[in-house]
């Protein structure tokens, strides 16, 4: 009864898996565009001494965009069909056209990690030059000064870039091979995850 329940809403969940994800690439940038639009209508952005108004409307547009493309940089693995899920369901299949070669597979799996790679040190940038932008509005001689750190959202805010952070330093040490032990440790985890064997 309940294993075939299950396996019976699999089909349905990958599929809204699909769906959402390729919602998620065209949201991303339309919110992106959105908080520009906002920005600007704000007055724009500045990072220039006296207009702390400006340089402070860095910050979100920043923001959005940083988080826009860590979902995108997420989501590279399940669109491109190289996550270590999607890669073990096709090993697992019968069918021989719809299984690349396992180097073919390596590869493209390999490129996609530094696909997701880059995505995401671009988006820990935009992330920190969004805090330097806070940052500097509020400590503008010529604007006048501003308290930092004084709202609720600042300390969430600061919390989640500190994670973000924390498990971006884990990935790249964990996936480039220098969190791993004994033989592992002499090769990079580029092609293969350590943590998924």
């Amino acid at each position: 009864g309940e294993s075939s329940s299950s396996s019976s809403s699999l089909p349905f969940l990958q599929q809204a898996q699909s769906v959402s994800s390729i919602l998620s690439i065209f949201l991303s940038p339309l919110a992106v565009i959105l908080v520009s639009v906002w920005a600007s209508n704000l007055g724009g952005v500045s990072w220039t001494q006296g207009e702390s108004g400006r340089v402070f409307n860095w910050h979100p547009v920043l923001m959005v965009t940083a988080y826009a493309i860590m979902n995108i940089g997420a989501l590279v693995f399940r669109v491109s069909g190289t996550s270590s899920y999607q890669t073990s369901i096709a090993r697992s299949s019968s069918s021989a056209t719809a299984v690349l070669s396992s180097e073919d597979a390596e590869k493209k799996r390999g490129f996609m990690k530094i696909i997701h790679g880059s995505i995401w040190s671009s988006s820990f940038i935009f992330g920190t030059v969004a805090m330097v932008a806070v940052f500097k509005s509020h400590n503008d001689p010529i604007s006048g000064y501003i308290a930092n750190l004084y709202s609720f959202h600042s300390w969430v805010g600061i919390l989640v870039l500190s994670l973000y952070t924390l498990q971006f330093v884990v990935g790249i040490l964990a996936f480039g091979g220098l969190l791993s032990s004994g033989e592992r440790n002499s090769r990079s985890c580029i092609s293969k995850p350590v943590l998924m064997e």
